[in-house]
């Protein structure tokens, strides 16, 4: 078991002398201070019984005087009996002389009042008075008016004395009834507190409280009694300026309350409690410098004592004391130390310079036995350097060699320079190196070898547990075994590994040449199969992406011909000699679809359909987006030799039209040409762009170029446009433009409007517009300043839908600008709503509407109401959701459907969403019921919301 140090247990008996002394004294400093504290209070309640003494004293007086009078006066018995109302002033008179006297022996008194009730008399005697004269004469009426008023009605107290709050001042008051008379009198309770504070001599504060503690004079912090912590009859309380002694008295109906300041500093103090100051501060000092010299003359030293035995543990000899001691028993300690280490060094060393020279007898016998073997080994190396060409290794091996034999050799004396040792050893290492190939593993993991020659017996590892090992990390290295090794294991091993070739030595070196050729052979032969199965694989994953790709470029006149022969021996092209079939398909509207389609998914889905529909007839299929023209390019060849029919086509056509229609929700148009060699594709292209160009209508179906139109006017010109000229200039635009648009549908549903006709229809309508406006040149300049309406100038010619929104857009900037096109726009949109709410709203179908385009449109929708498109259509059906909700007793599935939604967990998150959002906004709503649209604020329908929004709740739960 490890004793215990000296200095742990000097310091252990330290703190065990020090600690209990400072605790006895830290005690006796507390009951010093107690004790003084004590004898304060009882000081402090000595005065505070002067003060409540002279209280008690004077109202004892007044209470007396007041009972003696109503039972030994007999003028006080006669007016408590039936007197005549002059008899009852002369007793009252001769009553009241006798006032003045009392009043002028107790000072406290500000008056002593009769009142006879009877005879509705008052009389009084007052003495003094708080304020100037008319104060004082406020005082007395509000003390007789209360008087009289309790008086009458007998409801005086007179159980004892009771405070009253009478014309602004509290007063301590004691009254004495009879029959039909009473006597009171009143103490001007803060007077009388002024008064005994400045003649009682109290350097303290005196606070006076009710019974139930309510402070009535004084000044003090809310709460501040509740915070007394009270013994032994005193109380201390801590406030800002300090901790003060508090002491109270109970004095009739008050409580009296005196605040001193205390401290323990301030408190003075006897001998004793000097005697235990004194001791306890020495103590205190005494301590830091008792353990400074502790630690200087006894802990210091023996440290240092401890650290010189550690290091002379661990080997250091040379290690000695460096402390000045000071005392005569560390000196001694101390000498005897370096004498005793000094002696033990000297042995040390002697059995060391021992050992050293058993050790270098040992390696001189060692070296006599290890230097023939060393250079026998070294000349085989040099053999073998010769014999596999490396020459210049041989050379650098025998010059390392002879000059390390020159210096083993040389070797006569018993010590060497250290210089000489170290470069014998750089030289020994240069000897080891020369020949020895760096770590085959490493080098094979860092880079795999294509060939390999090695031997079966190496002197680093076997060379098949080298091939097993490379066989394990599948690496596909030819391997070529150089062996003289005879033994049918060792061949048997190497072919089950997959050794290339095992050659026995001695071999021609032809033989070992042709060998590793043909293993080069073989590495190119695998490499380029690897290339070209990675190139098929890499063709065969994008094989439809090329096609696609090419059959672009044939249609746009970019591919050359030599390169699209390969990929239609495969199968993957329409052959150039045969007959095909070309459509152009026009993708027109999404009727469910949110978004519109991107062109390279649409082309991928359309051409999925046409290979389920195409196939089966043996038909070659091909879409391709055309993204330039927005459209698809769908090629159709027979693969079977027989001519696919115009009919047959058609048919396919239609059901892929109805396949769009149903599964991609999207209509579109077909335009389709042919046959004709696949050779004229760019020719048979431009046909179909010129067909869909002539749709300015925009109308799904399936054409053909065939299609016969009504009758076409030569000279195409709009009748009515001297009439809309009039009514533009008179102020009726909308006018114009409904008349307009229903020309256009007329002419459209009678297939009369073709590409021309619609042009010409674009020119007289802008000649009529600009002929309208030669007059208004600032409205002319302004109207087609914004890009949205130059690209409406720009595309009103192309199709029916374009020239409906110019017309649009120039009825509304000639009915009031910007603004005013704004509000119809929004109100027709807000129109729209209302009446479709079951359906599945989009922006896109909202922007058809009005004509404008979708962004566009937003940005003037957020704009005039506060919210986008997608909120307002959200914010309406959760309007007419409620509505249903508050007056049907419909299930809230049907009502989500009924607003449009098929997913009841959506129509709950949107409807909770669209009344519990805090956002402040005025909202356009459209009323359904009136046709009108007002401006409302969200939050109006935020706590209306709520009511409905736990309904949609209660359901969901049920």
């Amino acid at each position: 078991m490890k004793r215990p140090s000296l200095k742990r247990q000097l310091t252990i008996l330290f703190l065990c002398v020090i600690i209990p002394v400072s605790l006895l004294l830290s005690l006796l400093l507390v009951y010093a201070a107690e004790y003084s504290r004590s004898r304060l209070a009882h000081t402090t309640a000595g005065n505070l019984q002067l003060f409540g003494s002279t209280l008690e004293r004077q109202m004892l007086a007044a209470e007396s005087y007041l009972l003696n009078l109503s039972l030994n006066d007999a003028k006080l018995r006669n007016l408590s009996e039936e007197t005549s109302r002059t008899q009852a002033y002369l007793d009252l008179c001769e009553l009241v002389q006798g006032f003045p006297a009392l009043l002028a022996a107790n000072d406290a008194l500000m008056g002593i009042v009769l009142v006879n009730g009877a005879n509705n008399m008052y009389k009084g005697a007052y003495g003094t008075v708080y304020g100037d004269s008319v104060q004082q004469l406020e005082q007395k009426r509000a003390m007789e008016a209360y008087l009289t008023r309790v008086g009458n009605f007998h409801s005086i107290h007179t159980a004892g004395w009771y405070m009253e709050q009478i014309g602004g001042r509290l007063y301590l008051m004691r009254s004495v009834t009879t029959q039909k008379a009473a006597l009171t009198a009143a103490i001007d309770l803060r007077m009388l507190f002024e008064e005994l504070l400045l003649g009682s001599g109290l350097d303290g504060q005196v606070l006076i409280c009710d019974q139930q503690g309510q402070l009535l004079l004084g000044e003090a912090e809310p709460g501040l009694l509740d915070k007394v912590h009270w013994k032994d009859g005193y109380g201390v309380v801590r406030r800002e300026s300090g901790a003060e002694l508090v002491v109270r008295r109970r004095v009739q109906l008050l409580e009296v309350y005196y605040l001193t300041p205390y401290e323990h500093r301030g408190v003075a103090m006897g001998g004793y409690e000097m005697l235990l100051v004194l001791a306890s501060v020495f103590v205190i000092t005494a301590i830091p410098f008792l353990f400074i010299y502790m630690k200087q003359e006894i802990f210091r030293p023996m440290n240092v004592l401890v650290n010189t035995m550690d290091r002379i543990s661990s080997g250091d000899l040379s290690a000695r004391p460096d402390v000045d001691y000071r005392n005569a028993e560390f000196t001694q300690v101390n000498e005897t130390f370096n004498h005793m280490i000094d002696q033990i060094t000297r042995l040390k060393i002697d059995q060391y310079e021992k050992e050293i020279e058993a050790r270098r007898n040992e390696m001189t016998a060692l070296k006599l036995q290890i230097r023939p073997h060393f250079v026998l080994n070294c000349m085989k190396s040099v053999y073998a350097l010769v014999q596999t060409g490396l020459r210049e290794d041989a050379q650098q091996l025998i010059l390392l060699l002879s000059r390390y034999l020159r210096y083993i050799l040389s070797f006569t004396s018993n010590t060497a320079p250290l210089s000489s040792e170290v470069e014998q050893c750089c030289n020994y290492a240069d000897l080891s190196s020369i020949g020895q190939p760096e770590p085959i593993r490493a080098s094979l993991l860092e880079r795999e070898a294509e060939v390999m020659l090695c031997d079966i017996e190496m002197p680093v590892e076997s060379g098949l547990d080298l091939l097993k090992w490379m066989r394990d990390r599948e690496m596909r290295t030819r391997c070529i075994f150089l062996t003289a090794y005879a033994k049918f294991q060792y061949a048997q091993e190497a072919v089950r590994l997959g050794g290339f070739d095992y050659i026995m030595q001695p071999a021609p070196y032809g033989q070992v040449v042709e060998t590793v050729e043909r293993a080069l052979r073989e590495v190119r032969d695998e490499r380029t199969s690897q290339e070209l199965q990675t190139r098929g694989a890499l063709f065969d994953r994008q094989k439809k992406e090329i096609a696609a790709t090419l059959l672009r470029d044939v249609l746009t006149g970019a591919a050359a011909g030599g390169n699209l022969k390969a990929f239609e021996e495969i199968g993957l092209f329409p052959q150039r000699s045969q007959d095909c079939w070309l459509v152009l398909m026009q993708p027109l509207d999404c009727t469910r679809q949110r978004s519109p389609w991107s062109m390279p998914l649409l082309g991928a889905a359309v051409d999925n359909i046409c290979s389920e529909i195409f196939a089966p007839l043996e038909v070659l299929s091909i879409a391709v987006p055309m993204s330039r023209e927005q459209g698809l390019a769908i090629v159709l060849q027979s693969q079977s030799g027989e001519a696919l029919e115009q009919d047959a086509v058609l048919r396919q056509l239609a059901y892929l039209q109805s396949a769009c229609e149903q599964y991609l929700h999207l209509g579109a148009a077909f335009y389709l040409t042919g046959p004709d060699p696949f050779a004229g594709a760019p020719a048979m292209w431009n046909k179909l762009l010129e067909q869909k160009n002539e749709n300015v209508a925009l109308k799904s179906g399936v054409y053909t170029g065939q299609e016969r139109h009504g009758p076409r006017r030569e000279n195409f010109h709009i009748h009515q446009a001297a009439g809309w000229r009039r009514l533009m200039q008179e102020g009726y635009p909308q006018t114009v433009a409904q008349e307009a648009c229903q020309l256009l549908d007329r002419l459209a549903a009678h297939n009369q409007l073709d590409r021309m006709e619609l042009r010409l229809f674009y020119q007289d309508f802008m000649q009529m517009v600009f002929t309208s406006m030669e007059t208004d040149q600032a409205r002319l300049r302004g109207m087609f300043r914004e890009p949205e309406a130059l690209e409406l100038y720009r595309n009103g010619m192309k199709t029916v839908d374009a020239m409906k929104a110019l017309i649009h857009y120039v009825a509304g900037s000639w009915g009031g600008g910007e603004a005013g096109r704004s509000q119809n726009a929004v109100e027709t949109v807000c129109r729209y709503v209302a009446e479709h709410l079951e359906e599945e709203l989009r922006r896109e179908e909202l922007a058809e509407v009005v004509h404008l385009n979708p962004d566009y449109l937003n940005r003037m929708f957020k704009k005039e109401t506060g919210l986008t498109l997608k909120e307002y259509v959200i914010w309406q059906k959760m309007q007419e959701a409620q509505s249903l909700l508050r007056t049907t007793s419909l299930p809230v599935s049907l009502i989500a459907a009924k607003v449009g939604y098929s997913n009841f967990a959506h129509f709950s998150t949107s409807y909770k969403n669209s009344f519990i959002a805090a956002r402040r906004r005025n909202v356009r709503i459209h009323d359904r019921k009136t046709d009108r649209t007002q401006t409302i604020s969200c939050r109006e329908y935020g706590s209306a919301g709520g009511g409905s929004a736990g309904r949609l709740r209660r359901k969901t739960r049920r």
